[in-house]
């Protein structure tokens, strides 16, 4: 199967490999196939100073009350470790906790439970592990978050584990909240907090985290924020402004303080922007590219094609390559272990798979190796991962906890308290976020065979349109669109339980 992918594999990252990036001091114009990414900048000094026409600052120049400042060049990438040898590694969710946030307010009660699990990982014969980190948490207690995740980070030492550890998350766009259960992913740190209001307060997390990893030494990198775009934020352009500016506040700040070079910084991406080029006015100072792909393999899908278009640019920028996220055996069309690995392992590629453990989170029936107490789900799967070595016990069917491969159904659980809970609270600035992207989530998700995967036809149409509308509204009558997103939610909870079919009508929209 490796020598089946060899050629193929070859070929694509020959045709994917863009030309050498100009130097550092060449023109920082947009190039004919940034035009749609400038779209939004209305000056060129604001493209070529990455400032988002959305800051006062940014106005004022698009405004022409500003004159051009000079503009300085740009500081160079970071000379942090290039040299991998070869990462193994996966993205470790612990088996108890449901959310980012939930991961470091419940760690002191589950230190076994870690210790337990990151031995699984090195069953799997993992070196590394991607974690994700919580502002939150941070906020809320910064000396004993530092205490946990110092813990954590020997825990790993022990283990021959250097992890990866994600600074922010953008995935989803649900903020965060001390007051609930976080029983889903949350963002961190919370996309009303993108904001440059944010920024002070963030370069001390930043900073608390960068110095604790140089002090334990095993942390192999840091990813500044989890898939940027994946993000309701990012459906207009202020949103996306605000995205944007604040990965370059943070890539940027990194980057200044040269005592953090031995840590390696990547974004991860869902797609692969031009970002690794001092010519491109995406530019981020990251010293390693990093893309997710959760397609199937050829002929059902672009997994190789997603990798050839990141090694491409990788080699282009003369970067190491790592595939951050993939593994959703779980999916309606999945991408299964025994499918990417060989394509992964006969290419020596860095890679993380998503996820050591069959946890509590709502990913549970998508992906993951092991259940809690030591067996997998699928020894096939688990071998794919190590290359057929170690011994692996299969849990079976007829187990009480065993969690079956589909998604779906533990989606529905998650998404039917999740709407329960939306009918206790209008929808306001603070959580109409979380709602459109619940709702246009479900609504635009179907199988191969042509049928919605949550709701009837008829309904997921419904409510598509109607999320579209509310959307359409927000920007003329905030009121109006919050509104619908109010009739939408019970509305949606019927359609999930299949209730009868009903139609719906539209609030009058406010003149």
């Amino acid at each position: 199967m490796i020598t089946r992918f060899a050629l193929p594999f070859a070929l694509l990252i020959a045709v994917f490999t863009p030309p050498v990036p100009a130097q550092a001091g060449a023109d920082r114009g947009a190039s004919p196939r940034d035009a749609a990414w400038v779209s939004r900048v209305l000056h060129p000094a604001i493209a070529a100073n990455k400032l988002s026409p959305h800051t006062s600052q940014g106005a004022a120049m698009a405004q022409g009350t500003l004159p051009d400042p000079k503009l300085p060049p740009l500081p160079p990438p970071p000379t942090a470790l290039i040299d991998f040898g070869r990462i193994r590694g996966a993205n470790y969710f612990p088996g108890y906790a449901r959310s980012s946030f939930t991961i470091w307010q419940e760690y002191q009660e589950h230190v076994d439970q870690i210790e337990v699990e990151l031995g699984f990982a090195e069953q799997l014969e993992l070196n590394s592990l991607r974690v994700f980190l919580s502002y939150l948490s941070y906020e809320l207690d910064p000396p004993l978050f530092i205490a946990e995740l110092n813990d954590f980070l020997l825990r790993c030492e022990a283990h021959g584990i250097s992890p990866m550890l994600v600074l922010f998350d953008s995935a989803f766009g649900i903020s965060p909240s001390p007051e609930t259960d976080n029983e889903y992913w949350v963002t961190s740190p919370g996309s009303h907090l993108v904001t440059p209001d944010f920024y002070p307060k963030g370069e001390e997390f930043v900073d608390a985290v960068m110095q604790l990893s140089l002090e334990r030494g095993n942390v192999l990198a840091i990813d500044i924020m989890n898939e940027p775009w994946n993000t309701s934020l990012a459906d207009n352009p202020v949103g996306t402004g605000l995205i944007f500016d604040f990965l370059f506040h943070f890539s940027f700040y990194i980057n200044a303080n040269r005592s953090y070079d031995p840590i390696a910084r990547t974004i991860g991406f869902q797609v692969s922007l031009d970002y690794t080029s001092p010519a491109s006015p995406q530019y981020l100072p990251v010293n390693v590219v990093s893309v997710h792909s959760y397609s199937p393999v050829f002929p059902n899908g672009t997994f190789e094609l997603d990798l050839a278009r990141g090694i491409g640019q990788a080699n282009a920028a003369g970067l190491p390559f790592i595939i951050s996220e993939c593994g959703k055996p779980g999916a309606a069309i999945p991408q299964t272990y025994e499918d990417i690995m060989p394509v992964l392992h006969g290419q020596q590629l860095n890679f993380y798979v998503w996820d050591v453990v069959i946890g509590t989170d709502t990913w549970k029936g998508l992906t993951g190796v092991f259940y809690d107490d030591g067996k997998v789900r699928n020894r096939a799967e688990a071998l794919a991962i190590t290359e057929n070595q170690g011994t692996f016990v299969e849990k079976s069917p007829l187990e009480p906890d065993f969690i079956a491969l589909g998604v779906v159904e533990n989606k529905k659980v998650w998404f039917r308290r999740a709407f329960e809970r939306m009918l206790a609270t209008p929808t306001g600035l603070q959580n109409a976020g979380e709602r459109f992207t619940v709702l246009y989530t479900m609504s635009t998700a179907y199988k191969p065979d042509g049928q919605n995967v949550y709701f009837p036809n008829a309904r997921a149409e419904q409510i598509e349109t109607m999320v579209q509308t509310a959307i359409g509204l927000i920007t003329i009558s905030p009121a109006s669109g919050f509104a619908i997103l109010d009739v939408l939610i019970p509305f949606a909870l019927d359609a999930l339980d299949e209730k009868t079919e009903h139609s719906v009508t539209l609030p009058v929209v406010a003149q």
